[in-house]
């Protein structure tokens, strides 16, 4: 901005100069401001990218915890029923042999 010593009088001029100096410093202020909002607005485009990536890797975390659990639980019951459905068949037939 041009400097003016206060005794000196203004001109029409001299209000058009400050005047075209302050729009051409809103201007910028305006265009860099839009830029840094698209700049904003493709990292948070990039950051939801990557939590719904993450979201669903927990969730397949989530359902290999599951299915591992009702694994760790079953089998053994399983297994007890599998040996109980063998040795109960074999227990009669030696009940019946020895009578």
């Amino acid at each position: 901005m041009i400097p003016m010593p206060p005794e000196a009088d203004v001109t029409h001029r001299d209000l058009w100069v400050a005047i075209t100096n302050l729009s051409g410093k809103v201007d910028s202020i305006l265009q860099l401001m839009a830029e840094r909002k698209e700049e904003v607005n493709r990292i948070t485009k990039d950051l939801d990218a990557l939590f719904s990536r993450q979201r669903n890797l927990e969730n397949r975390m989530a359902q290999v915890v599951v299915i591992g659990a009702l694994a760790a639980i079953l089998i053994p019951v399983v297994g007890q029923a599998l040996s109980l459905r063998i040795a109960i068949p074999a227990a009669i037939e030696r009940q019946e042999g020895g009578r």
